[in-house]
């Protein structure tokens, strides 16, 4: 802490110009009068060390510093009053050794900014105070920084004073340093929270008031209440101590002891537990316990030892108060009793009969309430554990005779007497079985303050106080509303039910007391009867069930939900009246079955609230409410998800008699998606609906609807979209690249241009050039055989390539990867026209196959190329201008398969189809050489155009069906042809490549149109054609004799996610 002490005190006031206060003419910060320097700006540091003849005061908004010390090295004051404002970036109170200052922020409207930290006690003793309603804002507050010093933080009044209204700190953090640090509480409020974390060594002090902590804090200082109540409801780490006229409460943690002295006091409510680490409370304490309420834990939670020596325990009613069981403390460690232990001192008006329960084996500390009567505590049927000083509980018999029941202590066991009694079932279940063969089996209540007990056998008769019996499942708090309670046994007589408590009570007899049902607390459980009276349900209460009840009547803030864990019928037999604000809670599954209340007679849902939990999905209509006599008013609220649907949404219709809840779609399929394809696909999808949200009956749009989660949808989606038929367009329209290549190729090579190929080709030769028969029939009447010759011959040339290649187009965020490669041949024949043009024809097939793995999809198409060709080259300066142009056509016999699978849809679908792609292209080159090197700057025009044919896929339902398509790039190429001739040993090579940028416009993207049957026709984009692409072509030429050659090459182009490769190897031999 000291460093940061340091830090702070870097900020020094010397640091800036400096006003020094002298109060020479009055107590008012604005006149100059009364400083030394002049009144200080926000750049200037503000010294307050005295405060004769006249203290600091601000009363008016815009005071300001730099820093702002208020005891420097002597004893300064200020005060800031009236709606005074005050700002800063630093300040400190009690800045130097042996220096004393004080503030005090009074009213409201009067604050005290810093933008940075505030010292309370630097090195010299320091005292702040906020009250009535003053306000101190400031990032953090130290307290008592450094060695010897010493701070005060008042909210209200100082210690010992008289309390004043609360002022409030707006800060992250009290931090306390090495010195001697005190934050005091010493308010008039009633419920004012402090937020910030507290952390160092210093004291927490309550006085007055009652100050709720709400942050989480772990200083180590003391905790001391001497008056007024603190609230723990964040958390602290120090010991507390409650003096005489101070009480403790909270809902939070203390993580250190806590010691209640006499006439200390330590408060706890139904709803707040307060956690600490030990509990020590001495004579003449008291323990103060509001019971009653709804509650999540016991009020105390001790995790070690806990000590009582004589404590008087005070109860007041929070609500629903009556006779039973609650539970006071859990511990964890030893207990200890002294002087008494706890005994009940003031009570609620009209109650008696208080009994304190300590359970040691289990650590719990329990208040009973008998209220007048008397009660029987079950121990079980194993006379093993009877007279033992303890309440076992478990199984066993129930007669009127015989030894399983017990007192309070547990100390003596005996039979069931009186008869009736209160009987309570605690701290093990089991099963009860009831045996009137001893005579008949009354009670005037009962609790189960244990978790699964089960009451079954003969009847039982209410015979409660004033004609009501109550029966109670759980401790008084609602951890016990996990406590579950089965009576099996009918219940009989002119009593009426009170069904209490936070646990759940099952009914499955069939019960004929005479009396009514109320539903006070918890849930009520009725899969037997109880017709013979009316139910009504509180608020808080649940009446549930697959039984039947009388006519029911649901309180605001009631709820009734029919069935018990699954889908079930509740009967009402008579007329069911939901008040405003009312709950029912129903539950469907997903093969069409829903919870129902079944009314013999009229039900009024008037602004009830309908909340729906979904077990399964299946759209449609369900019907949850029907009546004998008519339905009025509708639900004021329909609320619930489908949670194993991503679409699907529930909302209610009604009609005379009948209320219903339609599960339909409530969203778009598209609002799921994220791409593109994705969107369209969901909207094929959802077309098949024709706008009907209650549509149904197509298993694929079925499927859809079941799906959980958008992630899910997205991925069936993207398999529903047929991509692999689009992306293959981008395959085929990249492939045509192989035959115009060639044709340009062969006429570059027929005039010798700069990289051209100079493999031979075959011509005709006359006979006295041919070294032996086997001429072929030739259109130059003077050529008698074929022979090789070199590719610049001027006579008809016949030639052949075979090429091969490998693609591979990444995902672009919206159409998958796409992988493809093919292979095959060409060969073509030209000849000399005009004298310095060529022309020829060739034709060729091949193979491309594709992938498009992430979406399961694959294809190939087998290719038969025909095309004509020519071009020429002119004399220019320094070099040579040549000239190649050609078209080509390419049918395409291409075949697709693909897999749809998600949750509950699979398809294979398949498809053959036709395609056709045309394509003309032109290039223009200047060829020059430099030395042993040739070059060839040139550029090239190429317009594909594919077309592909409409077809349907086979298939389920997921088959798609497209229209016929078109699909047109052209393509432009820039780019430099290289070649030279070296020496290889005794061999000739030539070494030959390129390097060009390829621009691609038109449908770079290509698009496909289907639909699914019945539905609406969607566009779907495949892989993009790279719009920019660097294209490379390397190769080497080996002479290895006069009649052999042996030349390899490879090509490629590279786009942003897309590259072509290919390689090719010639062997050529003259013979």
């Amino acid at each position: 802490m000291a460093a940061l002490g340091l830090s702070l005190l870097a900020a020094d006031p010397a640091n800036a110009s400096s006003s020094q206060w002298t109060g020479a003419a009055s107590t008012d910060w604005f006149d100059s009068a009364n400083w030394l320097g002049g009144v200080p700006d926000s750049s200037a540091s503000a010294v307050i060390d005295t405060s004769v003849p006249n203290a600091a005061t601000v009363s008016a908004p815009d005071a300001k510093g730099y820093v702002i010390v208020v005891g420097n090295s002597g004893a300064g004051s200020l005060t800031i009053q009236n709606g005074g404002a005050v700002s800063d970036t630093y300040a400190y109170v009690g800045y130097g050794a042996g220096s004393t200052g004080t503030v005090t922020v009074d009213g409201a409207g009067s604050t005290w900014t810093s933008l940075g930290i505030l010292a309370v006690g630097a090195l010299g003793s320091g005292t702040l105070t906020v009250q009535n309603g003053g306000l101190v804002d400031v990032f953090a507050t130290l307290v008592a920084d450094l060695p010897g010093s010493d701070g005060t933080l008042n909210i209200g009044a100082a210690s010992g004073q008289t309390a004043a209204a609360p002022g409030m700190l707006n800060t992250t953090s009290v931090i306390f340093g090495d010195g001697s640090g005190s934050v005091v509480f010493n308010h008039t409020a009633e419920n004012y929270e402090f937020a910030p974390e507290i952390s160092g060594t210093g004291a927490v002090m309550a006085e007055a008031g009652t100050t709720i902590l709400t942050g989480v804090s772990d200083y180590t200082g003391p905790t001391i209440v001497d008056g007024g109540e603190l609230r723990i409801d964040g958390s602290t780490a120090s010991a507390a101590t409650v003096n005489t006229g101070g009480t403790l409460s909270g809902g939070g943690s203390i993580g250190n002891s806590v010691t209640i002295d006499t006439g200390g006091t330590l408060s706890g409510r139904s709803g707040s537990t307060l956690k600490m680490g030990s509990l020590m409370m001495n004579a003449g304490s008291k323990l103060d316990a509001a019971l009653g309420a709804p509650t999540a834990t016991p009020l105390f939670d001790v995790s070690g030892d806990l000590s009582f020596y004589g404590v008087t325990l005070n109860i007041t009613d929070a609500g629903d108060f009556g006779a039973g069981a609650y539970r006071l403390f859990d511990y964890g460690s030893t207990l200890t009793l002294a002087n008494g232990g706890i005994t009940v001192g003031a009570t609620p008006p009209g109650t008696s009969n208080f009994t304190i329960q300590y359970f040691i084996g289990s650590r719990q500390i329990n208040l009973l309430y008998l209220n007048g009567a008397e009660f029987s505590f079950w121990d079980g049927g194993d006379p093993a554990l009877h007279h033992n000083g303890a309440v076992d509980g478990g199984s066993g018999v129930w007669r009127a005779d015989g030894s399983n029941w017990t007192q309070v202590d547990g100390a003596v066991n005996g039979s069931y007497k009186p008869n009736p009694t209160f009987a309570v079932f605690q701290n093990v279940g089991g099963v009860v079985t009831v045996d009137a063969s001893a005579g008949a089996i009354a009670v005037t209540g009962m609790q189960f303050a244990a978790d699964g007990y089960r009451v079954e056998g003969d009847s039982i008769d209410l015979q409660g106080s004033g004609g009501s019996t109550t029966i109670r499942v759980g401790d008084g708090i609602v951890s016990g509303a996990s406590y579950t309670a089965t009576i099996a046994s009918a219940l009989t007589g002119g009593s009426q039910l009170v069904k209490n408590d936070f646990g759940t009570l099952i009914l499955t007899g069939t019960s004929s007391y005479s009396g009514d049902t109320t539903v006070a607390a918890g849930k009520l459980v009725v899969d037997g009867s109880i017709a013979s009276g009316l139910t009504r349900v509180n608020s808080g209460g649940t009446l549930g069930g697959s039984g039947a009840v009388g006519g029911a009547t649901i309180d605001s803030g009631g709820t009734i939900a029919p069935g018990s864990g699954g889908i079930g019928t509740l009967s009402v037999q008579g007329n069911l009246t939901m008040s405003a604000g009312s709950h029912m809670a129903v539950d469907i599954d997903g093969i069409g079955a829903s919870d129902l209340i079944a009314v013999s007679g009229s039900a009024d849902i008037t602004d009830a609230a309908l909340g729906v939990s979904a077990l399964g999905v299946r759209m449609g209509r369900y019907t949850i409410v029907t009546t004998g006599s008519g339905l009025a008013g509708t639900f004021g609220s329909v609320t619930g998800t489908v949670s194993s649907s991503a679409f699907l949404g529930v909302t209610g219709s009604y009609d005379t008699y009948n209320a219903y809840l339609d599960v339909q779609l409530t969203r778009d399929f598209a609002d799921a998606g994220l791409t593109r394809n994705q969107k369209a696909a969901a909207d094929g999808i959802q077309s098949l609906a024709g706008g009907d949200p209650l549509f149904t009956g197509n298993a694929l749009y079925d499927a859809i609807l079941a799906l959980p989660t958008d992630v899910a949808a997205r991925n069936a989606f993207d398999q529903l979209s047929g991509e692999v038929h689009t992306s293959a367009k981008t395959a085929l329209v990249e492939d045509s690249q192989f035959t115009r290549d060639a044709a340009a190729n062969r006429i570059r090579a027929a005039f010798a241009a700069v990289g051209a190929s100079q493999a031979p080709v075959l011509a005709y030769a006359d006979s006295a050039n041919v070294g032996g028969a086997g001429a072929f029939a030739s259109l130059d009447p003077g050529a008698t055989a074929a022979i090789a010759v070199p590719a610049t011959t001027d006579r008809l040339a016949i030639w052949g390539q075979g090429f091969g290649g490998w693609g591979n187009t990444g995902d672009d965020g919206n159409a998958a990867r796409l992988s493809n490669s093919t292979g095959g041949f060409l060969f073509g024949g030209d000849a000399s026209v005009l004298d310095t043009w060529r022309l020829g024809m060739m034709a060729g097939y091949s193979r491309t196959e594709f992938q498009v793995k992430d979406r399961s999809s694959s294809g190939a198409s087998d290719n038969y190329h025909l095309g004509l060709y020519g071009g020429t080259s002119w004399n220019a300066p320094g070099g040579d201008l040549g000239f190649r142009a050609g078209m080509s056509y390419t049918w395409h016999d291409a075949s697709t398969s693909r897999s749809v699978a998600f949750p509950d849809f699979n398809d294979s679908l398949k498809a053959d189809y036709r395609a056709g792609t045309a394509q003309a292209f032109g290039e223009l080159g200047y060829g020059f050489r430099s030395g042993n090197v040739g070059f060839e700057p040139f550029a090239n025009l190429a317009y594909v155009n594919l077309h592909t044919d409409a077809f349907t896929e086979q298939g389920g339902a997921a088959a798609l069906q497209s229209a016929a398509t078109n699909t047109g790039v052209t393509f432009t190429t820039l780019g430099l042809h290289a070649s030279t001739d070296f020496a290889l040993g005794d061999t000739s090579a030539t070494l030959r490549g390129m390097l060009g940028w390829r621009h691609a416009v038109g449908d770079t993207t290509p698009l496909s149109t289907f639909a699914l049957a019945g539905g609406a026709p969607f566009a779907i984009a495949g892989a993009p054609i790279a719009r920019d692409a660097a294209v490379v072509e390397a190769g080497l030429a080996l002479n290895l004799t006069p009649a052999a050659t042996l030349g390899v090459s490879y090509s490629g182009q590279f786009g942003s996610g897309h590259s072509d490769q290919s390689l090719r190897a010639d062997f050529n031999w003259k013979f």
